[in-house]
């Protein structure tokens, strides 16, 4: 879910706003930050996967969520 919510982010304000790339990562880490409060979770360091989207391209940006689930099938299915 993290990396679907940091595509969301920098293609809307990123691409379509131009907000800078540090506003955009501190608002997807605020955000995902915010949720893990209310739903009384210890924020975890793996949701720093949101971040990723910051430094893929555009192209690529698409795919981008569904590369990472396929890795962590591959990875649980390996174990």
């Amino acid at each position: 879910m993290s990396s679907i919510w940091g595509v969301i982010c920098v293609v809307i304000l990123y691409h379509l706003f131009n907000v800078p790339l540090w506003g955009v990562a501190g608002v997807i880490t605020l955000s995902i930050h915010l949720v893990f409060m209310i739903i009384k979770l210890e924020f975890p360091s793996a949701a720093a996967i949101a971040l990723l989207p910051t430094i893929i391209h555009l192209e690529n940006l698409w795919f981008y969520q569904y590369k990472y689930c396929l890795v962590y099938l591959f990875s649980f299915y390996q174990a």
